[in-house]
């Protein structure tokens, strides 16, 4: 006669990994509660994503594959990679959330002349260091573009390690590995810890998505001086 386990039975069953669905499930696990996280996982081309802006008298979409393919094209053009993080690159391993903004890395030698080229067409420069840059467009289906700028041996590792996992605006766009994923999200948390409720959020959702190597990932946190973070996060896990 064969015998069968029982199914595990979850007192909590959240579908979605979004952000609110992986939020709640952080927030529950954290409390000891035994979660199912469900989430379809399946793999799709971005182009039919959007982004609702409010404006007066409506809303306007953006149109992210636009925006990707024209800043695309020039870093390509002028010689320098480029890579979609952010909410994209959570995208290309099945966590997916909502975004106003479209984030890129790229070069850190490509700075001056993304920022120059990015205000040829009309994008006002919100903020500008050595690391990052900020545009808004003041046509709202043009929207945000938000850049950062990596150099050195974080540079080579970040853009070998990554992959052609989207589309958008019809050209192939890379993803970098989830550990370097990570990594940002690690870094955004220590530059500006009021970004830690979403950022961690982020991270979970990566970390339950796709395999993920935490003793790297460990290693960001520890470097970062926020190992207690890590300890909490593993815990929910």
């Amino acid at each position: 006669m064969e015998i069968l386990d029982r199914a595990k039975v979850h007192p909590v069953v959240v579908i979605g990994s979004g952000a609110a669905g992986g939020m709640a499930t952080w927030n529950l696990t954290r409390q000891g509660i035994d979660v199912c996280l469900l989430d379809a996982g399946d793999k799709f081309g971005t182009d039919h994503l959007r982004a609702i802006l409010p404006v007066p008298g409506g809303s306007v979409p953006v149109d992210f594959g636009r925006a990707f393919s024209t800043v695309a094209g020039f870093l390509e053009g002028e010689g320098f990679p480029v890579a979609v993080v952010g909410a994209f690159g959570l995208h290309a391993f099945g966590v997916t959330r909502a975004t106003q903004d479209l984030d890129l890395v790229t070069d850190a030698a490509a700075r001056l002349k993304t920022v120059a080229f990015l205000e040829s067409l009309g994008y006002e420069t919100l903020y500008v260091s050595e690391g990052y840059s900020n545009h808004l467009h003041g046509d709202p289906k043009r929207g945000r573009i938000d850049m950062i700028y990596v150099s050195g041996e974080t540079r080579r590792q970040l853009f070998e390690e990554s992959k052609e996992l989207l589309t958008l605006g019809g050209r192939l766009a890379r993803v970098p590995c989830p550990e370097h994923l990570i990594a940002m999200k690690v870094q955004a948390i220590k530059n500006d810890p009021t970004r830690s409720f979403q950022d961690l959020a982020d991270v979970r959702s990566l970390l339950m998505a796709a395999q993920v190597d935490r003793g790297k990932v460990e290693e960001h946190f520890r470097r970062a001086g926020l190992k207690d973070k890590w300890d909490e996060l593993r815990k929910s896990l």
